[in-house]
């Protein structure tokens, strides 16, 4: 059993919706049984495809080469953008925050000492 959910596309899902936006001199690589193709995007907007290992939680890259990374028909490099505008799902390293001006409500009280 998978001790991690799957969010990522299989790589043949991944290929058909790049289909036009990656070049056709790349050349993907294969998905090892039990391995996952991730992409991870940096607050930068780069991103790095790796394979996850559901099971043992690590990445491929960690005991391997780092994968070709793919890029598109113009040369340029593959990106968030193009990702979410083709429906590939990706991780970011990067949390949510939210700026607020409105004061925190305090759940304590001031104790008097006696």
């Amino acid at each position: 059993m998978d001790r991690l959910k799957r969010d990522s596309l299989p790589l043949e899902e991944v290929k058909a919706r790049l289909h036009g936006v990656i070049s056709d001199d790349y050349e993907w690589p294969e998905e090892p049984a039990g391995w996952w193709l991730e992409f991870i995007a940096y607050p930068d907007g780069g991103v790095v495809m790796d394979l996850l290992h559901p099971v043992s939680a690590i990445w491929w890259s960690d005991d391997n080469n780092f994968l070709p990374q793919p890029f598109c028909t113009n040369g340029s490099e593959i990106n968030a953008s193009i990702l979410a505008q083709a429906g590939v799902p990706f991780m970011g390293t990067f949390g949510d925050a939210e700026v607020s001006q409105k004061p925190a409500e305090h759940h304590l009280s001031v104790v008097k000492k006696r």
